[in-house]
């Protein structure tokens, strides 16, 4: 792990020092690996779903409870939302921060 990893990402800060760069791969390798970490009991099992009862619970609304419990997962933006979802895993798990993304800006 040290020697294909971190070892490469200290000789880049090593040269970068030397140059009078920034020393930047260690902190980055160590946030990608700590996100690596947080998310890989998520994305390394297999998950099952069952939607039944939801499709059930949907069908049996009236047109005004439809809009005011709107749960249907065909209305959602999902570009948007791994966007979104994708930000709070920045700011908030890698503690990284938006001060380079369009979303500074606003």
């Amino acid at each position: 792990f040290w020697l294909l990893h971190y070892i490469p990402a200290y000789f880049v800060d090593a040269v970068c020092w030397l140059i009078g760069k920034e020393r930047r791969f260690v902190k980055l390798y160590t946030k990608a690996y700590k996100l690596f970490t947080l998310t890989s009991f998520f994305t390394t099992n297999y998950w099952q779903f069952s939607d039944k009862n939801l499709k059930h619970l949907l069908d049996n609304l009236n047109e005004t409870d439809k809009q005011i419990y709107n749960f249907d997962v065909t209305c959602i933006d999902w570009k948007e939302l791994m966007l979104i979802w994708c930000m709070g895993l920045r700011k908030y798990i890698v503690k990284d921060g938006l001060a380079d993304t369009d979303y500074a800006v606003k």
